[in-house]
């Protein structure tokens, strides 16, 4: 609500007289503005306008207070209105460089709006979608100036936030599900269709994931619950399961149809193993973003009717778009489960509706609604295009997420920019026949599916156009010097990592051969003193012994005592034998003063290495 405020200050500022009348101040808001803004909402924001000192309150008349006469509300929507005339400049000579031209600036400002009407704004006004809306070099032509300008985040993509902003606001007052009177949507339960979660899971791409991320926390801001039935996760599976079996061949991937799923399972040179993988951690990865899986409710015929006639409906977008008829039923079961849940009530908003169907397809709610309204009277549709729903919670909180429009419109965008069914069809058998006449290479021509370049070209043609083979020819040869390029650069780059990656060997292999030097000179050191200690005690032990028993020894053997005589022989041999073992090299083997030395020292060294060095090999004497 705070979004309309600066809107009823400036009028407040401009009235002729100090006594505020209502009537008079929502005539003066839509003369200015052009917004219609309810008497009810008029009264709120005065109260907010009194906080601020603009008015005062006596005798239940509002009275605008002095000292309050000046605003710069104007100047800037004057600077906005220049910076405004800057863009649609820059975006004739865009469209100039396409071969895109316009007669005065008002057709121009007109193509861009029609573009943000038909695909961010007019979806949820309940607006038809036309077929030249969606397809066509104009439509592609404003796709790529608004994703470049997005892109860049300068002050043009200011101004043009601006602009998408101000038409959320404007149509807000237009929409009768957008709870202007509430304060959140704590009492709405979003069950969350399988393309828009899709997106919410990354399949989709950067643009998509980050536009959809957001959207789901704002909706949890609002207080709005998030769920998904448990079919629509069996719907998310059945879709990559498809895409499971296709990217493994090159057949397959060219009968892919070309969606942003598409294009990111293929830039991103996804393998079937990797989509397996996916499969299996969906529903952790749903709890991850706030979704909770809920099985459908016992269906009840009582709430629901005809819906034969649904699926007709969601049949003919269905043959359209090649889906299966397991989707159509799938929508179809879950329209009626909002039905069921709802229990016969008709919900006149989205803040008082309890359950509702999120879905990303515009058809979809199109022909859902289209079925609503002629078997019910009145009431919200059970079913409503997530963006709505989107727009509804940043109208009531702009600044949780104040760039959700902003990501929205660059995944739209970026949705619009993929080939349409049609052409990409034409442009795959274009690329079957060079396949089978030599000239392209099965991989090759799976290189060239999966090329950025392929999927901005092929965009600039309608469906009913015809991909010339001279079109192909020069996307084939183009692709061609871009892989080529692509592989000597990573040439480069695997040759560099190869070589810092010998460098860090050298380097490494330098550090551990000095540090085993290290510790086998202080090894040696420490052994040579050990081992030193020990054979000098052994030898004085038997030195001690020979000289103190030579004395018992030669009394004794005149006596005829053999026992010390004994003593004092061992005690001599065991010198002699020790000194020649010990400290002869010409008995190596024998040399125990040796061994024991290097015992010690791999002992020692095994105690002063780091563990991650301690093989054997390193050990070696």
């Amino acid at each position: 609500m705070g979004l309309f405020q600066p809107f009823v200050d400036d009028a407040l500022l401009q009235t002729e007289t100090d006594a505020i009348e209502l009537s008079s101040l929502k005539d003066a808001i839509r003369n200015s503005t052009g917004l219609s803004i309810p008497i009810e909402i008029i009264k709120t924001l005065l109260k907010r306008a009194k906080k601020k000192g603009l008015v005062t309150r006596a005798g239940g008349r509002y009275l605008r207070t002095q000292g309050h006469t000046k605003t710069d509300f104007r100047s800037q929507m004057h600077k906005l209105e220049q910076a405004t005339e800057r863009l649609v400049a820059r975006f004739r000579q865009f469209a100039a460089a396409r071969g895109q031209r316009w007669e005065s600036d008002d057709d121009t400002v007109a193509a861009l709006i029609h573009f943000l009407d038909s695909h961010h704004i007019g979806v949820v006004l309940g607006q038809p979608i036309r077929a030249s809306s969606v397809t066509g070099r104009l439509n592609h032509t404003v796709a790529a100036f608004v994703a470049e300008i997005v892109e860049e985040a300068g002050p043009d993509s200011a101004i043009l936030e601006s602009i998408v902003k101000g038409i959320i606001v404007q149509n807000a007052l237009l929409l009768r599900d957008v709870p202007i009177d509430g304060r959140h949507l704590s009492a709405l339960t979003v069950y969350v269709d399988s393309g828009v979660l899709l997106r919410a899971l990354g399949y989709a791409g950067s643009a998509e994931l980050h536009a959809t991320t957001e959207a789901l926390a704002l909706l949890r801001a609002a207080g709005a619950r998030l769920r998904a039935f448990d079919d629509t996760v069996t719907e998310i599976e059945s879709i990559l399961r498809v895409y499971e079996r296709k990217l493994g061949s090159s057949a397959g991937i060219k009968s892919l149809r070309p969606t942003p799923l598409t294009h990111n399972f293929l830039t991103a040179k996804t393998t079937p193993t990797e989509v397996r993988q996916e499969i299996a951690l969906i529903t952790r990865n749903l709890q991850r973003l706030g979704v909770r899986v809920h099985p459908f409710p016992r269906h009840k015929a009582e709430y629901t009717e005809d819906e034969k006639a649904l699926a007709g409906l969601l049949r003919d977008r269905s043959r359209q778009y090649d889906e299966d008829e397991r989707r159509v039923w799938h929508d179809v079961m879950a329209i009626a489960a909002i039905l069921t849940l709802r229990e016969g009530a008709r919900p006149s908003r989205m803040s008082n509706a309890k359950h509702v169907f999120a879905s990303g397809s515009a058809r979809t709610v199109m022909n859902a609604a289209r079925w609503y309204r002629r078997s019910y009277s009145h009431g919200l549709e059970p079913i409503v295009h997530f963006r709505s729903v989107t727009n509804a919670a940043w109208v009531l909180r702009p600044t949780d997420a104040a760039n959700v429009p902003m990501h929205e419109l660059a995944a739209v965008c970026a949705a619009v920019l993929q080939p349409s069914t049609e052409v990409w069809s034409r442009f795959v058998e274009h690329l079957d026949k060079m396949v089978a006449t030599g000239e392209l290479s099965d991989d090759e021509s799976i290189a060239v599916v999966a090329n950025e370049f392929t999927r901005m070209k092929l965009s600039d043609f309608g469906p009913d156009e015809d991909v010339e083979a001279t079109t192909v020819r020069e996307i084939v040869e183009r692709v061609r010097a871009a892989e080529q390029t692509e592989f000597t650069s990573q040439l480069d780059q695997e040759r560099r990592k190869r070589n810092e990656s010998d460098r860090a060997v050298v380097i490494a292999r330098s550090e551990i051969a000095q540090l085993k030097e290290m510790a086998r000179a202080q090894a040696d050191r420490i052994a040579t003193a050990v081992t030193a200690g020990i054979y000098g005690g052994i030898l004085i032990i038997l030195a001690s012994g020979a000289v103190w028993t030579l004395p018992t020894e030669w009394s004794n053997s005149t006596r005829g005592n053999e026992l010390w005589g004994t003593v004092w022989w061992v005690c001599v041999s065991g010198f002699v034998v020790c000194s020649i073992l010990g400290f002869t090299d010409r008995f190596h083997v024998l040399n125990l003063y040796g061994w024991l030395k290097g015992w010690l020292t791999m002992r020692v060294q095994r105690i002063l290495l780091p563990e991650e060095q301690r093989g054997d090999r390193i050990f070696d004497i």
